[in-house]
């Protein structure tokens, strides 16, 4: 009879998730997750590969990336991570690597990030106060 599954086997599991294809297909990028043992916490980083069957090579430094969108000049990828005080904000890099930047620190946090179709400009969705 085979061993139950045990409580622990959830720091060995890894979930992709959240796939952007660059506009001229040449790579993917996408949300690579994992929970931190020490931490307990979950971990995330963007996740680029060369397509068709390029290797999969961390392409963001930090612990809370998500939602990578490319733009449709291909020249940056938008995504979400956390600021100092843990709200989701909007960051942008150049696919060429380099560091990332910081857009928005709004207080109500940044969430879905799209490209304006001429790569200029980006919207994104926050919680407001109505007042």
């Amino acid at each position: 009879m085979p061993s139950p599954i045990a409580p622990d086997l959830v720091y060995q599991l890894t979930s992709v998730s959240d796939p952007s294809l660059s506009p001229d297909g040449s790579r993917l990028a996408f949300v690579k997750s994992r929970v931190d043992k020490d931490a307990m916490e979950s971990r995330s980083q963007i996740v680029t590969m060369a397509l068709p069957g390029g290797e999969a090579a961390p392409f963001t430094g930090g612990t809370s990336d998500s939602r990578p969108r490319f733009a449709p000049n291909g020249s940056s990828i938008a995504f979400i991570r956390s600021d100092d005080k843990g709200r989701k904000q909007l960051w942008v890099i150049s696919t060429s690597g380099g560091e990332a930047r910081q857009l928005t620190s709004v207080t109500g946090g940044a969430a879905e990030p799209g490209w304006s179709p001429d790569s200029r400009s980006l919207v994104f969705v926050s919680d407001v106060d109505p007042d």
